[in-house]
């Protein structure tokens, strides 16, 4: 089980978890299940990573967020409060990963580890301003996907949680954020 896994069912039991430096403090309104703090205990390193991947902004930012996107979305007239909801998270995760860029080693695929191949080569993804991360495009799917699941791990950390629209990426129209003609 993943960090990320973890922190999925951290917040499913009503856990809210806090790093204070090389400690864990948990807070719950019941005892939690002792499966679930034991895989806490396991994987105590990965969730202190997780929590570290905080870029100062606070459980309340992130909520807020959250909200005003979620208000937004809903303000345009084009979304029931859920597909707005699973807007406003999708806007959160991609939040999260603009802000926690993955920059690699251009000579190895950050996924596999392997360097370029005789049919496959080491690509760069990602923006200029951030840095890229080299891939090998087949493995960019799993790439994302393990960063997707970083980034909710830790907005699940934060109080935000995954609406039930939001299981898979929100599906935006063709024009999100378009005014006018194209």
């Amino acid at each position: 089980m993943s960090a990320s896994e973890i922190m999925r069912l951290v917040q499913a039991t009503g856990i809210h978890v806090e790093a204070e430096g090389d400690e864990l403090i948990l807070e719950a309104d019941h005892e939690p299940p002792a499966a679930v703090l034991e895989a806490i205990r396991r994987h105590k390193s990965e969730i202190l990573a997780l929590l570290a991947a905080n870029d100062k902004w606070t459980a309340g930012d992130w909520q807020a967020l959250f909200a005003e996107r979620a208000r937004s979305a809903q303000a345009r007239g084009r979304h029931s409060t859920e597909e707005a909801g699973a807007c406003a998270y999708e806007c959160c995760v991609v939040e999260w990963l603009n802000r926690h860029p993955a920059s690699s080693d251009p000579d190895r695929c950050a996924w596999c580890g392997k360097p370029d191949r005789e049919s496959v080569a080491v690509v760069p993804f990602g923006a200029e301003g951030y840095g890229h991360t080299w891939l090998h495009p087949e493995c960019w799917h799993d790439w994302h996907r393990g960063r997707r699941q970083r980034a909710q791990a830790f907005l699940a950390i934060m109080g935000v949680t995954v609406p039930t629209k939001a299981a898979e990426p929100a599906n935006f129209p063709e024009d999100f954020g378009k005014i006018g003609s194209a």
